[in-house]
């Protein structure tokens, strides 16, 4: 295993990289995109939905449904696309960067880290997307949501410092 011959930074790309893919997953997964109270007829109503899955919770029952696809718009597609693609990237980048560990080459590395950055740029489409289109309730924003802008965050951060790393150490390791 090459861990003594990787630096730093790229130590620090994996941990960004760990952290990214699973507030990714999560923020995909949990229905949680918003949430939004309110009293019908003195009985207080929580509602909350993700990306998959709408529940409407009261001081007497809890139901949930999944999304059915008839009845939405375009933009909730891409909202659904553009996230699964997101995490998509995310795991891709992490099993390459855990590669890189073992076989240590710097192509794979560098493609680990721009990976990274499309990924970051697939979840930063699907919460704008969310944020400009949705109306109502949806606009109520949540954790699942706030999981996705950091998953954005922390993809974009693994890239940019990942870029860096390869321009500093691993560029000449090919060449040789």
């Amino acid at each position: 295993m090459c861990f003594e011959r990787n630096t730093p930074l790229c130590m620090v790309v994996f941990i960004l990289l760990v952290f990214c893919f699973f507030t990714d997953l999560i923020g995909f997964a949990i229905p949680y995109w918003y949430k939004a109270d309110y009293n019908a007829s003195g009985i207080m109503i929580i509602s909350y939905g993700g990306l998959w899955e709408f529940c409407k919770e009261s001081i007497h029952n809890t139901s949930c449904v999944n999304w059915v696809d008839d009845g939405f718009a375009g933009w909730f597609h891409a909202v659904r696309t553009f996230s699964t693609l997101s995490w998509i990237f995310s795991l891709s980048s992490l099993i390459l960067v855990v590669l890189f560990f073992f076989y240590d080459r710097a192509m794979m590395y560098l493609a680990s880290v721009c990976l990274s950055v499309i990924g970051a740029f697939c979840s930063l489409t699907s919460f704008l997307l969310y944020a400009v289109e949705s109306s109502g309730d949806q606009k109520k924003f949540y954790s699942a949501f706030t999981l996705t802008i950091t998953a954005f965050l922390l993809g974009l951060t693994a890239g940019v410092v990942g870029i860096i790393d390869f321009l500093l150490h691993f560029g000449d390791r090919e060449r040789h």
